[in-house]
């Protein structure tokens, strides 16, 4: 199946958590973020999930790992 087409404003942490729990993304099954600027990617999954497990309130599933969601000076995009 086809990657989701995201408008680029959509496409901070912000966003992306409001669009999965909405129900816009239906069944995530791998994000990756993207810095083209920079030539780099890497997998977000794990990240964004313990994005949404906070923000509804349950614990999160990676709690004894720390992400940053900004390493690998990929910032750009999800």
């Amino acid at each position: 199946m086809p990657a989701a087409l995201t408008d680029e404003a959509e496409t901070d942490l912000e966003p992306v958590i409001a669009n999965i729990l909405s129900g816009e993304y239906t069944y995530p099954v791998r994000i990756v973020c993207f810095n083209s600027g920079e030539g780099c990617s890497r997998a977000a999954t794990s990240d964004v999930v313990d994005a949404v497990a906070q923000v509804r309130g349950a614990p999160t599933p990676n709690s004894r790992r720390r992400h940053n969601i900004h390493r690998c000076q990929c910032e750009a995009h999800f």
